[in-house]
């Protein structure tokens, strides 16, 4: 067999593997059933996320350590702080300047 007949049966071979399957594939990811359990698979996997995130920081209040929402309000207050204090330092420096 030459080297271009080889080719096109490996191609011939290859498309009549790839319309089935293709044809296969996008009926049933298409049907209903399908569709209906990844949808539940999916509404179950964020429930168990949400159930140990509540659980998670349930145990942290419990034991005295910032959530991640009470963190992030932390943080921002410090960011306040932080450009506050800076602004004081400008004004301080600006003062001894000009006295």
């Amino acid at each position: 067999m030459s080297q271009l007949n080889s080719y096109q049966f490996a191609k011939d071979l290859f498309n009549l593997w790839q319309k089935p399957t293709a044809e296969f594939w996008d009926a049933y990811l298409r049907s209903p059933l399908y569709l209906d359990l990844i949808g539940n698979s999916l509404e179950i996997s964020l429930t168990t996320q949400k159930l140990a995130k509540d659980l998670a920081e349930s145990w942290w209040e419990a034991w005295g350590i910032p959530t991640r929402g009470q963190q992030e309000k932390i943080l921002h207050k410090l960011n306040e702080l932080d450009t506050q204090v800076k602004r004081l330092a400008r004004r301080v420096e600006k003062l001894t300047r000009e006295a």
